[in-house]
């Protein structure tokens, strides 16, 4: 089993430099899950069932409201609205089932 120290720890390997923390220099690399022998077989890449070109049209769920969100740098849209537009967007009437925090449960 491998962890995201497992990760770290083989990339650092790979680079060869130091580790950047104890838990990366105590995890098992990832040596199992790679291979010296080269695999010449032709790979066959899925293709897409969308078109990945598409962009939101007028007809697309809550476009107004999108529109109004400020993407001009990280972590300035409103993540309430975006995950009520992603919601509208993959389960159409389904409603909204809140936030759900434990720094503002009620008592």
């Amino acid at each position: 089993m491998y962890t995201s120290c497992s990760l770290m720890s083989t990339i650092e390997l790979c680079l060869g430099i130091a580790p950047t923390s104890q838990y990366d220099a105590g995890a098992a690399p990832m040596f199992r899950c790679f291979t010296w022998k080269k695999n010449p077989g032709v790979s066959n890449p899925l293709v897409p069932k969308v078109d990945l070109n598409a962009k939101n049209s007028a007809r697309s769920a809550r476009v107004a409201e999108f529109a109004r969100l400020d993407f001009s740098d990280v972590d300035l849209a409103d993540f309430g609205t975006l995950n009520r537009i992603y919601l509208a967007h993959r389960r159409p009437g389904t409603p909204n089932p809140g936030t759900v925090s434990a720094f503002n449960a009620t008592k």
